[in-house]
Formats: C-alpha cells, structure tokens, sequence
C-alpha cells in the first residue's frame, strides 16, 4: 500500500462565530453556518454533543479527538483547503485517538464519534479516517475523487460504515485495515469508480454485508501477508458487478476484472452475494468473479468457505490457485478453475 502520510503539526486556530443551543445539561447542538469552522465548533464541544453543519462549502481539514462527538452535516460540503495542516494527511475528517503521529505508537482510543451527511471531496489521502478509534459510525456520507482512500478505518475497532457512496478514489472507496480486531460492520454502501471497492487487509472479524460494489478494478477484496492476516470476516449478500477496469494499485500491483478476492485470507465466510460480469480489460495478477489464491508472501488461502453465491458472466466465475484447505459448495455458476468447482449453473 501507498505509505500513509502523518504529520506532527499543530492545528491552525480556528475562527468563526458559533451559535449554539443547549439540549440539555449533558448535551449541545453546536450549529456551523457558511463562513464559520467546523473546526472551531468540534474544538467548543463537549463529549455528548452534535455539532450541525448548515448546507455550504466548508474548506477546511475536521480532527476530531473526543469521545462521542456527532458531526452531522446538512447538505454539507469539505473540501481541502489552500494548506493542509492535519497530523493525519490530507484528510476531510480524521477521528483520532492519542496517537503519537511520528511514530503511529497508540496511547488511548477515541470512543463513539460519528460523521454523517457530508460530501467529501478531493483530499490527497483520506475522505474520512479513523485512527485508533473505537465504535465510530460513518454513515450517509458521499466521498469522491478523494487520492488515496474514501472512508477508512486503521487500527481501530467496531467501525460501522454504513450507507454510504464512495468512488474515485485512487485506491480504495471502503477501506479497513491494520486492525487485527476491526470487528468493522460496513453494509449497504454502493462503491464505484475506485480501484478497489472495498478492501479489507491486516485485519480480523466482522463483516461486509449488502453492499452495492460496480465498476472499480476489483470488487471486494480480504488480502493478508499485508503484512498480517486477513481472518474471519464474513463477505455476504452483495451485489458486486462489472468490476472490469483496469488500474496499476499500490496494493496489489495491476489489477482488473475480479470481483471478491480471498488473498491469502484465512476463516473468511463468501456466501449469498450475487457477482456477474467481472472479467479483465488488460493484464491482471488474479481476475475472475470469486477468487481464492495466496498472498503475497505466499500464504494460502485457507479454511475459508464459499457457498451459496451466485457467479456468471465472470473470466472465470470462480477460480482457486489449489492451496490451503477451503469449501466450495452449492455455487451457481458456469466457469472455474479447476473445473470442479461450480454447482447448480445453468
């Protein structure tokens, strides 16, 4: 992966008048009007509050570094500004714990942040970034031409990523990584236009569930030896399609035509999804609709179990490289490599 840019810089004081009503003792609604910061009203609020962003063009960078803050937007746009000043890269919104941004060591979690109902538009890295937090929600966001990733969580935990638009985004529209106990929910997204849909490396546990997941270089990916695992997670009832263009990544080198990819992925559950039409526009390391090879450090693939989907129209529907101990059973499908593969095709 493209190496993730931090840096140890201070936050510009923020400017604007606020205005805000008290929900109650314990709560606040903390309203931003066009020409006012976000970033101020996040620095003014109080664990428990909302802060409500009007509709406007906000062009700023939004850190937030305290528990159970809601950022909600209203038809609301964040879009760089002339300098980027965020410890965390070029990002949108950064949800961050106490992070020692040289080093990335971790010396306390962030707890219950949400962002919900902006668009995010052309950051270098990140739409939205989750470092070191736990139970973030990220939902009814739209992310778009963002350079590196749209929505992404690292070494963090119990991440909702829920319906959301994600596309063009230089590597991954959804992205959970680094986060060996992400138990991460991401469901009902539609993700186009990036080079990967949805990318799940280094990480464990949770699931990936009712996503809409078209036209990227590929489709829905679990890649290990990255450097760690990629175990446990379940990859179910998606509808992942046309995923057919072709991108040179820094994940994974060129890419095209593949749909959901087990690489080196181990306990991974593939069931229920719906994948058609996934087939390669130019030279690509694995293609196909439902593909199970190694990692990249040559890890197999393994005790991963691949059931009940739906694979047509893909080069091949299904494709193992023939490593490791894995289950294939009662796939409908017309095409595989080895040909024993398929069930119930038509």
């Amino acid at each position: 992966m493209r190496k993730v840019r931090l840096f140890a810089m201070a936050l510009c004081a923020a400017a604007g008048a606020l205005a805000a009503t008290a929900g109650s003792a314990q709560a606040a609604t903390i309203i931003v009007n066009p020409g006012q910061s976000i970033q101020a009203a996040v620095d003014a609020a109080n664990p428990g509050d909302t802060v409500l962003v009007r509709p406007g063009n906000y062009h700023e960078e939004v850190l937030i570094q305290k528990d159970r803050i809601k950022l909600q937007g209203s038809m609301a746009t964040i879009s760089p500004p002339p300098f980027s000043s965020s410890p965390c890269g070029s990002a949108g919104v950064c949800v961050a714990g106490n992070v020692d941004f040289n080093t990335g060591q971790i010396f306390s979690y962030v707890h219950g942040v949400t962002v919900t109902g902006f668009l995010i538009t052309g950051f270098d890295d990140f739409g939205i970034v989750a470092f070191a937090a736990f139970n973030s929600i990220f939902t009814n966001n739209h992310t778009t031409g963002n350079g590196e990733y749209g929505i992404t969580a690292f070494s963090s935990s119990s991440t909702t990523i829920a319906n959301n638009v994600t596309e063009g985004s230089g590597e991954a529209g959804i992205y959970i990584g680094d986060s060996p106990d992400s138990k991460a929910s991401v469901h009902d997204n539609a993700t186009m236009r990036n080079a990967f849909g949805i990318l799940y490396r280094n990480s464990g546990g949770g699931f990936i569930k009712h996503n809409t997941v078209n036209h990227n270089c590929a489709g829905v990916l679990a890649v290990a030896d990255a450097p760690g695992p990629a175990s446990a997670v379940t990859i179910q009832n998606n509808t992942v399609f046309a995923n057919s263009s072709f991108c040179f990544t820094d994940d994974a080198g060129p890419v095209s035509g593949a749909g959901i990819v087990l690489a080196g992925a181990d306990h991974a559950v593939v069931h229920g999804n719906n994948v058609q039409f996934n087939a390669p526009s130019g030279f690509s390391v694995f293609n196909g609709g439902i593909v199970v090879v190694s990692g990249g450090l040559g890890t197999p693939a393994n005790h991963n179990t691949i059931a009940g989907n739906t694979a047509l129209n893909n080069s091949p529907d299904l494709f193992w490289d023939g490593f490791g101990v894995n289950t294939f059973a009662n796939n409908n499908c017309k095409t595989s490599v080895p040909s024993s593969l398929c069930h119930g095709g038509s």
